[in-house]
């Protein structure tokens, strides 16, 4: 479940520009950041659905622009890159962010 103070943060429209100009069709965050038992996660971990014809610029502009919008570490993994050791945990505990 996504923490209350983490809503407001991925519903304002700076977030949802950056979303645009790097071509995101849906983002998932999964990890530290919606752990129950996990009270100071140190970075943020995105799943990310690209809309077709994004490129290797677009996954690294949208890393480079969330780093810069939330200050800290930011992970961006696609379900193709997942290890498949990780997959169904990841896409069990992803939770969908508004676009």
């Amino acid at each position: 479940m996504i923490k209350p103070r983490l809503k407001s943060l991925f519903s304002g429209k700076e977030f949802k520009e950056i979303l645009v100009r790097n071509k995101v069709k849906r983002i998932a965050l999964f990890g530290s950041q919606v752990a129950e038992n996990v009270h100071y996660p140190h970075d943020y971990d995105f799943l990310v659905e690209f809309q077709q014809g994004a490129d290797l610029f677009d996954h690294v502009g949208l890393k480079q622009d969330l780093e810069e919008y939330l200050e800290k570490k930011v992970d961006v993994v696609t379900k193709n890159s997942l290890s498949k050791y990780l997959r169904n945990m990841v896409l069990k505990e992803a939770e969908y962010l508004d676009v």
